[in-house]
């Protein structure tokens, strides 16, 4: 599912993560079925990517807007580029399911608030921006940022092993020297001597 809204967006997949599963959480907690969950954070995020970049703000930023909305936080609407009233709200509700917003289950109104941003995106113009802008500077320096990111986990997969090892030993050798202070005195003695002569 992310990887069709990603390929849709023009932005890499591990950009987009870390906000699926945000959203994907949301609507589980919500009492969403999986699959319930799934379809609405594949919309949600379709909402995200084009209001992020119709709006000049960040997938994160967002993603919080859009969470926070979701959660009932309606002031939070201005940032989603819509106006939530009770009115409109009903409204939206009725259209989707012939009873008011408040008569609506918790996934229902999520449903709802989410349908009303989208179709402020497609009156807005927002609705396909992101992959209009795919091709930007913007979208694809945060697409290396992200694929710096994915590489540095990659390399640090393969060296963090070898590394812990070296560490270890190391860990070993002082811990074995501490506890053989004699040694290591005889040692430091016999340096000495060498290094006079």
């Amino acid at each position: 599912t992310l990887s069709s809204v990603a390929d849709r967006a023009g932005i890499t997949e591990n950009r987009m993560k870390g906000s699926f599963t945000q959203i994907a959480a949301f609507a589980k907690t919500t009492g969403m079925e999986t699959e319930d969950a799934l379809a609405l954070s594949e919309r949600a995020m379709i909402a995200v990517a084009d209001s992020a970049a119709f709006y000049d703000r960040s997938l994160e930023e967002t993603t919080e807007s859009l969470q926070s909305f979701l959660k009932g936080n309606y002031e939070n609407d201005a940032a989603l580029g819509l106006s939530c009233t009770e009115v409109t709200r009903n409204a939206a509700a009725n259209e989707l399911y012939g009873k008011s917003f408040q008569e609506l289950s918790e996934s229902q109104k999520q449903l709802t608030l989410l349908k009303m941003v989208e179709d402020a995106n497609a009156a807005s113009g927002a609705l396909g921006q992101a992959a209009r802008e795919s091709e930007t500077w913007t979208n694809q320096t945060g697409n290396l940022k992200q694929a710096w990111i994915d590489f540095l986990a990659l390399i640090g997969g393969v060296f963090l092993p070898m590394a812990v090892t070296v560490v270890t030993k190391l860990s070993e050798v002082v811990t074995w020297l501490t506890e053989n202070e004699t040694v290591v005195l005889l040692l430091a003695i016999g340096l000495g001597t060498l290094t006079a002569a």
